[in-house]
């Protein structure tokens, strides 16, 4: 099999500004997931709903270092009509959102309720991380660790699959997945570099040599919890890749928990349902193949 490199390191990148529009990016992102998590709650451990959702509300509060809403004309309600939970939990959301915001660091000269607005791509993936890494530690501290951890992993898998774009990109073949994902690497998701190989028997191997999410999340204590916001979510979002739902992704080491790299295989199962993960010295020894 043969492998090359893949990616362009980008030295500082988190340090370099993206635009996003902050009400617009945390409804689509912490709010919706907040919500959809304090639904499946309800649905699934109605007994421990109002104590999490207390919790939460402390947990944000603690975080909160200025209240930046009490002082301008913000009606958040309005904002909530489409989250049936939150809009009746509008402390809960108040401070997930003040939260959000002071996360991205914002300038008080910008007008983030109408306007896009400039943040360093740090703060900008932190945002949207960094408030399921609390959303899942206080479900830990609420419930049996456990006990949270299996539920967080309903919430990512059904979350996945109730909001799946009906324009995402799929592939009738791994040959096109993998073409796509050296063009992706090259031109929409750059600064992440790694080995990748040919496509053999259904299966794309590739090798993770950085994980931005990861460099974003370095002052997080909690890898289990940081594996569970960043990298779970991976498995079921595989399955979406292939048009019939026959991809299926495997990985054992990850940057997140405090490996060198991710070792990342998609198998075709229309191909092949062998799932056999090699070991590490395989992953150590790419260098030498590239």
């Amino acid at each position: 099999m043969k492998f090359q490199k893949y990616g362009k390191l980008i030295p500082k990148i988190l340090d370099k500004e993206v635009e996003i529009q902050p009400i617009d990016f945390a409804l689509k992102s912490p709010i919706k997931r907040l919500n959809y998590l304090l639904g499946l709650i309800k649905e699934k451990n109605p007994g421990v709903f109002s104590k999490y959702v207390k919790n939460l509300e402390m947990k944000y509060q603690s975080l909160v270092s200025e209240d930046i809403l009490s002082d301008i004309d913000f009606n958040l309600e309005e904002y909530l009509t489409d989250f049936d939970i939150l809009k009746e939990y509008l402390e809960l959301a108040k401070y997930n959102l003040i939260y959000f915001l002071q996360i991205l660091q914002l300038s008080k000269n910008d007008d983030w309720i109408k306007e896009e607005v400039k943040v360093l791509q740090k703060n900008y993936l932190r945002s949207f991380l960094i408030p399921k890494y609390y959303n899942l530690q206080t479900l830990t501290e609420t419930i049996s660790r456990i006990e949270a951890i299996q539920l967080y992993k309903i919430n990512v898998t059904k979350f996945i699959n109730d909001n799946l774009s009906p324009n995402r990109k799929t592939f009738d073949s791994m040959v096109e997945f993998k073409e796509y994902f050296e063009r992706d690497k090259k031109e929409i998701t750059i600064g992440w570099i790694g080995i990748l190989s040919e496509v053999e028997n259904g299966k794309f191997y590739f090798r993770k040599d950085n994980c931005l999410w990861a460099e974003a999340l370095t002052d997080l204590p909690d890898n289990e919890l940081k594996y569970m916001v960043c990298c779970y979510g991976d498995f079921q979002a595989a399955a979406t890749r292939g048009s019939n739902s026959n991809f299926i992704l495997t990985m054992e080491q990850t940057i997140v928990e405090g490996d060198p790299y991710c070792d990342c295989i998609y198998h075709d199962t229309n191909i092949d349902w062998d799932s056999t993960h090699p070991p590490k010295e395989f992953w150590d020894d790419l260098d030498s193949r590239v």
